[in-house]
């Protein structure tokens, strides 16, 4: 991608996260997520490469390094690493073809960018960060508790982010911020 068309994705992924936001603020949902609330922050969360992106562009050096760094002391040996996109799921039900397992659990272990329990990147979190809005205390129940409607919006919008990054690809936190900045340092 070009710079241009760098710059043109990035901003139609703001908009699109201040969308989903302003849609949410609509809502009667009621979530218990608070500051400091970070049960549901795992190191299986994924991103498109325009998200991992923009995460990275949104640090200085120094903050990249600290990210590296963190990851490099926390990269998580077992995480999940999607077969497919969101898009490639609804394709294969879609198209009443089998879906692949894939193993995601929270036990693998925790995200590597959050600090006494707050996220380091919060401002530029990707959108699997944002999605998380649960109806009970995760920590309690063992699992988040998402309203249909809000499961049916995550879906909506992450396809549309899929969409809006379709030249790029997808993957785990932690491997995709590694390879932005050894790519960065080349």
């Amino acid at each position: 991608m070009n710079h241009s068309g760098k710059e043109a994705g990035v901003a139609l992924l703001k908009r699109t996260y201040d969308l989903y936001h302003e849609t949410l603020a609509g809502l009667d949902a009621e979530p218990v997520c608070r500051e400091k609330c970070a049960c549901c922050c795992t190191c299986n969360v994924t991103l498109t490469s325009l998200e991992a992106g923009f995460l990275m562009d949104s640090l200085g050096d120094e903050k990249k390094k600290d990210l590296l760094s963190r990851i490099e002391q926390k990269f998580p040996v077992a995480r999940y690493i999607p077969r497919m996109t969101t898009n490639g799921f609804a394709r294969l039900c879609m198209e009443d073809r089998e879906v692949p397992e894939e193993e995601n659990d929270p036990a693998f272990g925790v995200c590597p960018l959050l600090e006494d329990d707050l996220c380091t990147v919060y401002e530029a979190r990707p959108f699997g960060c944002r999605a998380l809005l649960s109806e009970a205390h995760c920590g309690r129940e063992g699992f988040a508790r998402v309203p249909p409607l809000v499961l049916t919006l995550n879906t909506l919008f992450l396809q549309v982010i899929e969409h809006l990054d379709q030249d790029g690809f997808s993957g785990n936190l932690s491997d995709m911020a590694a390879f932005f900045f050894i790519r960065e340092s080349l």
